[in-house]
């Protein structure tokens, strides 16, 4: 028999689906804590500083979509459950809308970053790609926000080709963007590849990004032509081995970098 939440303890079920979610987040306190730790034994007072800012700006963008989406998402499932589909299809839209702002909001966040960076001037040596890279992430989550009324209006379409490959193919279009533009990312404090040594090490900077460049581009082409041709099984350990493909090697390349350049 199938279990729901209607025939086990709440509790229990909640209990299940919170502990994922709640120990995702503990790992990424650590790891905020952790490049804080780092940063400060190599950089300085302004440094740090940069690194708190944009893990909590990070942090805090990421906790408000995954709330809005959870949210929009248990409105739509009680107006359809409760077979009012008027409500239902005021929430789609409503939601729709949402994503469109918050898209909006997200391109002036971005343009906004660099005039509290203390590395500021260095934006000005890769200001197309600093745009473009702007404009790829105002349309991806445009994207996101265009597929809810679809879905909604035209369900045969999802069940073609579901929402989950969509927007993986569309996450790896978007790595595409970041790993051709990424050689030419300059020292800063919130784009590109942070880690305490690409930080204090303007040369471990440019050396990883060069090497991360040509991993990024080909693994979003991988990702976003394996979202077509995968089963969902194969999809799902395809995407998950490809990130550690995309942060495991250049991490560890810019820690070798640095202890290789004697800058320590």
């Amino acid at each position: 028999m199938q279990n729901t939440f209607a025939r086990e303890s709440v509790l229990k079920n909640v209990l299940r689906f919170s502990l994922p979610y709640l120990l995702s987040y503990f790992l990424q306190t650590l790891y905020g804590m952790a490049d804080l730790l780092l940063i400060g034994q190599f950089d300085g007072v302004a440094g740090t500083t940069a690194v708190s800012i944009g893990s909590q700006v990070m942090h805090m963008v990421t906790v408000m979509l995954v709330g809005l989406a959870m949210g929009i998402t248990v409105g739509i499932g009680h107006a359809v459950g409760a077979g009012e589909n008027r409500r239902a299809g005021s929430t789609i839209g409503n939601g729709a809308v949402l994503f469109l702002v918050l898209s909006a909001a997200l391109a002036a966040l971005l343009a906004f970053l660099p005039r509290i960076d203390p590395h500021r001037e260095n934006y000005r040596k890769f200001a197309k790609g600093y745009r473009v890279l702007r404009l790829a992430f105002a349309l991806f989550y445009l994207l996101a926000a265009c597929t809810v009324p679809v879905a909604a209006l035209f369900p045969q379409v999802f069940r073609q080709f579901p929402f989950s490959r969509l927007m993986l193919a569309a996450l790896g279009l978007l790595f595409c963007v970041l790993g051709n533009f990424m050689p030419k990312f300059r020292h800063n404090y919130f784009c590109g590849i942070r880690t305490p040594w690409t930080l204090a090490s303007e040369t471990c900077w440019r050396r990883t990004h060069r090497f991360a460049g040509p991993l990024w581009f080909w693994g979003g082409l991988a990702l976003a032509a394996g979202s077509f041709f995968l089963s969902g099984r194969w999809l799902a350990a395809a995407t998950a081995a490809l990130g550690a493909v995309l942060v495991v090697p250049a991490y560890l390349y810019s820690y070798f970098i640095y202890k290789s350049s004697g800058e320590d």
